[in-house]
């Protein structure tokens, strides 16, 4: 218990040392530009798009009959992260580093970026991902990480953006895991086994 709290402060300061520093720290990031590594991270980005993650992570669940209980968890957890980064991206209506002179390399669906939707995206599914699939769990945290990176590469976010996308994911596919064994929540789990 004391590990998580140490954990959240030790979050809470990099959000706050990053949103110091996010400016310096995207131009910094993207300075580094190669045409290779260009190509490298909008292959990675769109391993954390909506689609991807909900198409990938339920095709896993789906192939392995006594885990498919946790799809409906999953689904859900990934909607409230996706809802709730909406929500706070229209409320806080942060721009994106393109304003300070940072050339996008991908376009987005809207104009902001606080939270970053893709960040939470992706980690939206790694407490699910920590029951159903364990060795698994290790690899999408790479690839959570590296989608966070790439969209800090990219000029689509700042570095407070991704830990707060990353934040908010987590804590919401969390949050789904705490409410699957409730009597409300397996009723409507169609894929619990009766």
């Amino acid at each position: 218990m004391i590990k998580k709290y140490f954990f959240l402060v030790g979050v809470l300061l990099l959000f706050i040392v990053s949103l110091i520093f996010d400016k310096s720290i995207v131009l910094f990031v993207t300075s580094f530009r190669l045409p290779f590594l260009d190509l490298v991270f909008k292959g990675i980005t769109y391993l954390g798009s909506f689609i991807f993650v909900l198409f990938f992570i339920s095709s896993l669940f789906l192939w392995h009959e006594k885990k498919r209980e946790w799809i409906l968890p999953f689904w859900f957890g990934l909607g409230l992260a996706a809802f709730l980064t909406f929500v706070i991206k229209m409320m806080i209506l942060r721009p994106r580093p393109e304003v300070i002179g940072v050339i996008a390399l991908v376009t987005s669906t809207t104009l902001y970026s606080f939270p970053s939707g893709h960040s939470s995206t992706a980690f939206s599914a790694l407490p699910v991902m920590d029951i159903g699939f364990p060795k698994l769990k290790y690899l999408w945290i790479i690839i959570a990480v590296l989608v966070a990176l790439s969209r800090l590469y990219l000029g689509m976010h700042y570095l407070s953006d991704i830990i707060a996308g990353a934040v908010l994911g987590y804590y919401c596919g969390y949050l789904m895991i705490k409410l699957k064994n409730r009597k409300w929540f397996k009723k409507i789990n169609l894929f619990t086994k009766t």
